[in-house]
């Protein structure tokens, strides 16, 4: 079994993308579209203010994967919150998934493809 660490996040990004389906330049930049679906699969908490874009590219639903939260910086905590995201884009199903530091990977992959099925 493996755990989510510090030490091995970024082989654990490439697992659950994998596992969720991303496939070439989705494995390496973190984000997959899928019609009017966007996954996003980072160590880090996103600016949320990043996918206003993608919403007024038709993006009506987001999943947000963050892992352990090992890379944040507070550049990007001061930026976009994801309360101003769902108050301005009430009409987009936004799901935030936190995997935490010493989770176990397969069971982490299981929950998320439960909630995003």
């Amino acid at each position: 079994m493996m755990y989510l660490s510090h030490d091995n996040v970024g082989v654990v990004e490439y697992d659950i993308r994998e596992a969720l389906g991303f496939v070439a330049n989705q494995l390496s930049c973190g984000y997959a579209r899928s019609g009017t679906n966007l996954i996003r699969v980072k160590d880090h908490t996103p600016d949320w203010d990043y996918f206003r874009e993608e919403i007024e590219d038709g993006i009506t639903t987001i999943i947000n994967i963050t892992l352990g939260d090992y890379h944040n910086s507070d550049k990007r905590r001061n930026k976009g919150k994801i309360s101003d995201l769902k108050s301005d884009y009430p009409f987009v199903n936004i799901v935030d998934i936190e995997i935490v530091d010493g989770e176990e990977i397969n069971l982490a992959i299981q929950k998320i493809k439960a909630i995003i099925a």
